[in-house]
């Protein structure tokens, strides 16, 4: 890790998310998601943030399998080929992966902001060399102090239902 993201991952932090889903039962946005992160200092646009840490994978059988493991949660990164994927749900799990505490603002509400939340990061899959890759979230706007990083996961995401509606 690199001085600039040592200096970047001290400013960040993990607390509940200001993201709310909808509750059929209730008609709006009630349905708490878990953590999020957070940063304790402006971060300028299209700046690194931090990066993903976990096993890498190419075996598309054993990244298959991981996938459909409904109890590790949502750690997994993936090309759309299941020929490369990092696993972080052990890093998560130990408090080494921050990045994995960044969240999806498709289907939900910022509660603090009172509108529909958006996305200001981005993630970025970058070569280091063979079979090693860089998996990290980089800001697509210049980001406030206490604001809660948030990224795509993807068109089709959505949030596990792990609550009984």
């Amino acid at each position: 890790m690199n001085r600039a993201e040592r200096i970047l991952r001290a400013n960040l932090y993990v607390r509940p998310s200001q993201l709310r889903r909808y509750s059929n039962q209730m008609r709006n946005y009630s349905l708490e998601i878990g953590n999020g992160l957070f940063t304790s200092r402006a971060i300028a646009h299209n700046t690194h943030i931090v990066s993903f840490v976990g096993e890498y994978l190419d075996d598309p059988e054993e990244i298959r399998r991981r996938m459909q493991r409904s109890a590790r949660g949502g750690y997994m990164l993936g090309n759309t080929t299941l020929t490369a994927a990092l696993d972080c749900f052990e890093t998560c799990e130990r408090g080494q992966c921050l990045a994995s505490y960044s969240n999806c603002p498709l289907h939900c509400y910022n509660i603090v902001k009172n509108r529909s939340a958006s996305a200001n990061a981005r993630l970025v899959v970058r070569v280091i060399r063979q079979g090693k890759y860089d998996w990290s979230l980089v800001s697509t706007c210049n980001i406030p102090a206490h604001e809660e990083i948030l990224w795509n996961y993807g068109v089709g995401y959505k949030y596990p239902d792990t609550y009984n509606i």
